[in-house]
């Protein structure tokens, strides 16, 4: 098995994606990398034991790097869809990847970064978690509702940006 995040940059992003999905982690990486010098990217490959590819830029990692009960892993792989499963191993990736670093932003592989947002790990590391809401204000009380689709799965907040 490979190391398990030793040597890592003190603040470090990641995603978990399907091979499938392999070349959205890229661009999600390689633009976050652009505007975070000094900060390390990891994918986490879900449905590869092994680093499918070597990626100079990027860590990539296939589930064996993780450090959890492969029969575990494979048991939870038959719960749900592919985008479910990856949204239940991602916390297993955050954590162990706060073994060895500051700070951990948990990123949706369809998030595109397109400025410098330094301060989230600092006040990850302050405060010791992260949200973006996914509204800026109170919807109005007009009538109409968006129904569930908006700010479910965290209570309002994105899924797709944690930082811890």
């Amino acid at each position: 098995m490979a190391d398990r995040g030793e040597g890592l940059a003190p603040h470090v992003a990641a995603t978990a994606v399907t091979l499938g999905q392999l070349p959205l982690a890229r661009v999600a990486a390689d633009a976050y990398l652009r505007h975070h010098p000094g900060h390390e990217f990891v994918v986490l490959v879900i449905d590869s034991p092994r680093a499918p590819v070597d990626d100079i830029a990027t860590s990539v990692v296939g589930y064996d790097w993780l450090d959890v009960d492969r029969t575990e892993y494979l048991r939870l792989a038959t719960c749900g869809s592919a985008e479910l499963f990856a949204a239940a191993v991602l916390p297993m990736l955050v954590r162990q990847l706060l073994a060895s670093s500051a700070s951990v932003l948990a990123l949706a592989p369809q998030v595109l970064t397109l400025r410098p947002f330094g301060e989230v790990a600092e006040l990850a590391q302050d405060n010791g978690i992260v949200l973006v809401p996914m509204v800026l204000r109170p919807l109005p009380d007009d009538g109409l509702n968006p129904g569930t689709s908006v700010g479910t799965e965290l209570a309002g907040f994105d899924p797709g940006f944690v930082a811890v």
